[in-house]
């Protein structure tokens, strides 16, 4: 079991490729280099290995319609890169880096942005532009309250930053314009309970945070078309656990399906 790892889903491909990757992580016998890819089309199949990453652990990713991103991580504090979501076969490539070394941050990203959080005990948001594959990260501006081992979710306004470490377990919710470069983040909220360590992934108007440290099987959702809000009981996971990612912004699907409509009415 490989577990954190950077896990980055094709999402405006999804409708054309639908290929969802991992990226490096923790393995049994040490930090692992390798980039996964799996068919999001059929229930059954392993993964197959798409190329190696930087050997690192506690990094995070997001991704945009063309590339994605690994960001962070441990010992590789500092370094960016990023895969073509369109192939199957490549290593990873050097992008930049981000503006401060950290690990056990999050990715999240909105339609021409993605940002790296926290991450280390650090406030830090930074952001990159998700169509071009050189240039470092940036500041966009700081967390309320400084953590790691935060879930992220983002819809098409708005990107969340949820629970965490300081390192005492919270329950915040924080929010950012995921529109802009600037910016600090914004106190949302709370979660239905403290959760460190969880796993956040995105629908189109809902945002889901699972899990978390310590033996938590809770599932909040948030509503992701407005910034302030708690979190809501949805259920639970089958089992309780923690220190996982999993993100997808399904919105984004949204938006390439509107998109294919517009050009069809042409």
């Amino acid at each position: 079991m490989i577990r954190p790892l950077a896990g980055i889903l094709s999402s405006m491909h999804s409708v054309i490729l639908s290929l969802g990757f991992w990226g490096p992580g923790n393995g049994q016998t040490g930090v692992t280099s390798a980039v996964d890819y799996i068919n999001k089309t059929t229930t059954t199949g392993n993964a197959t290995n798409r190329g190696s990453a930087t050997a690192r652990a506690y990094s995070s990713g997001c991704t945009g319609s063309t590339y994605g991103f690994f960001g962070g991580g441990s010992p590789s504090a500092t370094l960016i890169e990023y895969i073509n979501l369109s192939l199957t076969t490549g290593n990873t490539a050097s992008k930049g880096t981000l503006s401060v070394g950290r690990n056990q941050l999050v990715g999240c990203a909105g339609a021409v942005y993605g940002y790296f959080g926290g991450g280390s005990g650090s406030s830090v948001i930074d952001y990159i532009t998700l169509a071009t594959t050189t240039g470092n990260a940036l500041s966009k501006g700081t967390l309320v309250v400084g953590r790691q081992n935060i879930a992220g979710c983002a819809g098409s306004t708005y990107g969340f930053f949820c629970g965490g470490g300081t390192p005492s377990v919270t329950k915040i919710i924080e929010y950012i314009d995921d529109t802009t470069t600037s910016g600090n983040a914004t106190n949302g909220g709370t979660l239905t309970s403290l959760r460190q360590g969880p796993g956040g992934c995105s629908g189109t108007t809902y945002g889901f945070i699972a899990g978390g440290y310590t033996t938590n099987p809770a599932i909040d959702y948030i509503d992701m078309t407005v910034g302030t809000n708690n979190g809501l009981s949805k259920g639970s996971l089958t089992a309780a656990r923690s220190f996982f990612k999993d993100a997808l912004e399904l919105y984004m699907v949204f938006l390439v399906v509107v998109y294919i409509l517009l050009i069809l009415q042409l």
